[in-house]
């Protein structure tokens, strides 16, 4: 599904995800982005990786923003994880992630990766949004509520 500045795919999105930790979320992320838009799974963690070495991605209130760039991209696009049990993201509020919204965005597309990525954290600082995301039962329940929140707001 198309937003104004990135594209999610219902298939990128997983609830209840096992993982343990970062890294295994990380690592999920990229499986995800590989089954969503047949990107490489390892180069899409390494990417996420490189970027959380230089200061996490925990962006408060239990929501992390992973994110990086890749040369086979032509648009934005964005993988939802929503981990069975909380995780240590290193957060600037130090509080555990419950909610990971993975940024992906092609390599020379500067102004595309910033406006893509202030829409999602806007979207993600909505406190009623994002109560609904987290009570989403399943990931398509999930899909459906973004989808119903962006076209409440191209209106």
């Amino acid at each position: 599904m198309p937003y104004s500045s990135f594209i999610l795919d219902p298939k990128g999105i997983v609830l209840g995800a096992k993982a343990r930790n970062k890294a295994e979320a990380l690592a999920d992320i990229g499986a995800l982005a590989h089954r969503a838009y047949d990107l490489d799974a390892a180069q899409v963690t390494a990417v996420l990786e490189q970027r959380e070495s230089l200061g996490s991605t925990g962006f408060g209130r239990g929501i992390a923003i992973p994110h990086g760039r890749l040369d086979e991209l032509a648009s934005p696009v964005v993988l939802l994880l929503r981990p069975a049990k909380p995780l240590a993201w290193d957060a600037v509020d130090e509080l555990p992630v419950d909610f990971i919204a993975a940024l992906l965005s092609p390599t020379t597309g500067g102004a595309t990766h910033l406006k893509a990525l202030a829409e999602l954290s806007r979207m993600l600082r909505d406190g009623a949004l994002l109560d609904k995301m987290r009570g989403a039962g399943d990931s398509d329940s999930l899909f459906a509520l973004i989808e119903g929140h962006e076209h409440r707001n191209a209106a």
